[in-house]
């Protein structure tokens, strides 16, 4: 995050604030609860026996994770673990926010915990994190097993807030930012001073509930890639359905199978609840009969391992050196864990269902009189759903302008500001991708979160395929981004 003129940053005004209690001094009395990856373990086991039959571990695993699932209701996993503990890793989230530095006190020296009295041998380097629908926060153990004070990340809040005044604030939104922050958990806001117990702590994350996690996941057989892996197919096909219109905008809670294939074939139904979209998707599951075709990867060609061989070089000065070439090395990946498919049908087909909004019912008229004529869903990769304008271009083009920006662009001139940010948008790399892929896709961005409002469009990504697709329209971006979608007739000469 490009920080600039600090004053700006400063200046502010309206964030959310949460608690009284500062940022960091609910992070230290967080790390006091959980010193050691022994702790953390701890609060794993506390989080299962509290869940009781709502609970379960993630089955795609291959030991060295650990992670808490809650079910809501019964038979129905929240996408988003209650918890998450890695053993050998180091992150359970893409960084985001980094810890300040502990503050100095009024001698100048820096508070230092006591280390913990006992610490058990081996327990070695691990990685917990705590989730709360978006927001998610992040400790690491060294490789001792204890906490590291200097590397905790979060992702929720206002980052510049969390980077200069953590050590003075408590954590804060800034209500105005497009896309919109994620809140803190509950759970920490004013962790209480007197250190809880660790079922104490498992009680209060709990208490949280899970209702800002708006995924459930029907995985009553074992799938491949777990509740991860189901939420991601689903969310690849409902993308794709999304940007083909083929999504119904009455809202409700749609479901559809989780099954890997072409967005195409799968089984979808929408309900007023969760209840009678099931209902609605057995009556589908008939008609679709949704079955799995994974794609296969193609064979590895043969090669012959290259010879071994020695070199060895004298340098001006004498040095001598021996260079050796060893034969090819085959690099293969492989998951976690293999879970096949479960048997196709109605009771062991994987499952997720998603809350839609209802599309609204019609086109704002300033927007309708530049050719905006629909309305579409946007799913976020957070299991979030928002909608945004669409107008078809010419030829099989389309712009599609993300709701929480309609309020501050004018459609009058949006074109013309579209044309000047891909004008000053200069392609750096002498080779021209659209001469063979000219289905362009570019999203702009219109909001400065120093500023508080509105900024000049500015390209934020530009990709080239051949063809169009919705797969990689993220609604959590853009939800607050313009789409321009082109086909590009560059001369290939």
């Amino acid at each position: 995050m490009s920080t600039g003129d600090t004053s700006i940053w400063d200046g502010r005004h309206s964030l959310a604030r949460f608690g009284t209690t500062s940022w960091y001094e609910c992070i230290r009395r967080l790390q006091r609860i959980l010193p050691t990856v022994a702790h953390a373990e701890r609060l794993v086991g506390a989080l299962l026996d509290a869940l009781g039959t709502e609970g379960r571990g993630d089955p795609y695993t291959d030991g060295t994770r650990i992670a808490v699932l809650r079910a809501d209701p019964s038979e129905w996993w929240c996408r988003r673990p209650v918890a998450v503990l890695h053993h050998g890793w180091e992150l359970v989230e893409t960084e985001d926010h980094g810890v300040p530095l502990d503050p100095p006190r009024a001698d100048g020296a820096r508070e230092q915990d006591p280390l913990p009295e006992i610490v058990p041998p081996g327990l070695g380097r691990a990685t917990l994190g705590l989730w709360s629908g978006r927001a998610v926060l992040e400790l690491r153990y060294d490789d001792a097993g204890l906490v590291e004070r200097e590397r905790v990340l979060c992702r929720f809040g206002d980052p510049w807030t969390w980077r200069r005044w953590a050590a003075v604030q408590p954590p804060s939104v800034d209500p105005t930012a497009r896309p919109a922050q994620a809140d803190p958990p509950a759970w920490l806001v004013d962790l209480p001073a007197d250190p809880p117990t660790i079922d104490e702590l498992a009680t209060r994350i709990l208490a949280s509930g899970p209702d800002r996690d708006s995924v459930r996941v029907r995985m009553n057989v074992d799938a491949p890639g777990g509740v991860e892996g189901c939420w991601y197919r689903a969310m690849q096909s409902l993308r794709q359905l999304a940007f083909e219109d083929r999504v119904p905008g009455g809202g409700g809670v749609a479901v559809l199978d989780a099954y890997e294939h072409e967005a195409d074939r799968t089984c979808l139904a929408v309900g007023p609840d969760l209840e009678q979209a099931l209902v609605r998707w057995k009556e589908e599951e008939r008609r679709v009969r949704p079955r799995p075709t994974p794609s296969r990867p193609p064979p590895r060609p043969v090669v012959e391992d290259e010879p071994s061989s020695e070199l060895e070089v004298v340098d001006e000065d004498g040095a001598r050196s021996l260079i050796l070439t060893s034969e090819r090395m085959t690099l293969t990946l492989r998951p976690d864990r293999m879970i096949p498919w479960p048997i196709p049908g109605p009771s062991t087909t994987p499952l997720v269902a998603v809350r839609l909004p209802p599309l609204p019912s019609s086109v704002p008229p300033t927007w309708a009189a530049v050719g905006f004529a629909r309305w579409r869903y946007l799913v976020g990769e957070s299991g979030e759903v928002r909608t945004a304008l669409v107008r078809d271009d010419a030829g099989e083009g389309s712009t599609v302008v993300g709701e929480e920006l309609l309020d501050v662009l004018d459609p009058g001139t949006l074109d013309r500001e579209l044309d000047a940010a891909v004008a000053a948008d200069v392609w750096p790399f002498p080779f021209q991708p659209w001469l063979e892929r000219p289905y362009e896709q570019r999203s702009f961005a219109a909001w400065d979160l120093a500023g508080q409002c509105r900024a000049p469009l500015r390209v934020e990504t530009t990709s080239w395929g051949a063809g169009f697709h919705g797969r990689d329209m993220d609604g959590d971006a853009y939800g607050s981004r313009v789409a321009r979608l082109t086909v590009r007739t560059d001369d290939r000469s």
